[in-house]
């Protein structure tokens, strides 16, 4: 008899507070409340049927990080970005994204590791079957043309549509230098699928500028968001006036900051103000 192959299609993530009827201790804890959270998946079967499942746990502090340091809260944090990263993983799948840095290499087999796994951002397709893509650019107009323009020469060869992000992280001082990257992307012939492909763009402008002028010249055509910048409760309406579409959420950071952050959507969309706005997900600590 063949062991069933089950695929996790979907995970969903709820909390209770629970506060116990009588203290229990363990170890150096003495327990009396604490938050329960409830997993919900999706579990899909080879002939295509699925169900739903759940299972419950309290988030016990001290139970697997032991360090006295630590508050409860620190621990229910650990615990809560556990969880979300186990749920990231389990739902990875061909729609994951694949993260391009400035040193990657583009085409080619290098075998510099040589441990079985992608070496190249080719090797990456041809072995996982990715279409989603995070770009990062440098702030050097012609270098970055140059190395999108390798990178699109493998993209392109995707049968399916893919779709990309570009990640400035910070490298473009103003809003003129990343318009004349726009520019000259859209004018140059071998860009024209991965710039077409484009879905966002992702805190292209130094923290120390991103706030000193209107993007939405740029973001009109694209969706341009805050990443670095999102450092306060105002930054998301400061930004949003200022053009910007969105913000990315980091699982750890946005466990602290997402529902003070829902309370600013809300006040914008009660002023009329909410038309084309997102939030991008994604963990830092994740799968590239």
């Amino acid at each position: 008899m063949s062991t069933p192959t089950l695929t996790v299609r979907a995970v969903e993530l709820f909390e209770r507070p629970v506060r116990l009827r009588m203290p229990f201790r363990f170890g150096v804890m003495t327990l009396t409340e604490a938050p329960q959270c409830f997993v919900r998946e999706r579990i899909e079967r080879e002939d295509g049927t699925s169900h739903w499942g759940a299972a419950a746990e309290l988030l016990a502090p001290k139970w697997f990080d032991k360090n006295l340091t630590l508050s409860n809260e620190d621990n229910f944090d650990q615990l809560r970005l556990s969880l979300a990263l186990a749920a990231d993983a389990y739902t990875a799948d061909r729609g994951a994204r694949h993260t391009v840095s400035l040193v990657d290499t583009i085409a080619g087999h290098p075998g510099q590791v040589n441990d079985g796994l992608p070496e190249s951002l080719e090797d990456v397709i041809a072995t996982y079957g990715r279409t989603y893509f995070k770009l990062k650019v440098g702030g050097d107009l012609a270098a970055d043309l140059a190395r999108l323009s390798e990178i699109a020469a493998v993209l392109d060869k995707i049968s399916q549509p893919y779709h990309v992000s570009l990640d400035g992280n910070e490298q473009y001082d103003d809003i003129d230098t990343l318009l004349e990257l726009w520019r000259r992307m859209q004018e140059a012939p071998r860009l024209r699928r991965l710039v077409e492909s484009i879905l966002f763009i992702e805190q292209p402008i130094a923290r120390a500028h991103a706030f000193d002028n209107d993007v939405s010249a740029l973001s009109r055509v694209k969706p341009v968001i805050v990443d670095e910048s999102d450092d306060s409760l105002e930054a998301f309406p400061r930004a949003r006036a200022l053009g910007y579409s969105g913000i990315s959420m980091q699982v750890l950071q946005r466990l602290l900051q997402v529902h003070p952050q829902c309370r600013a959507l809300r006040r914008l969309e009660r002023r009329g103000r909410h038309s084309a706005r997102f939030d991008a997900g994604r963990s830092a600590c994740g799968r590239g």
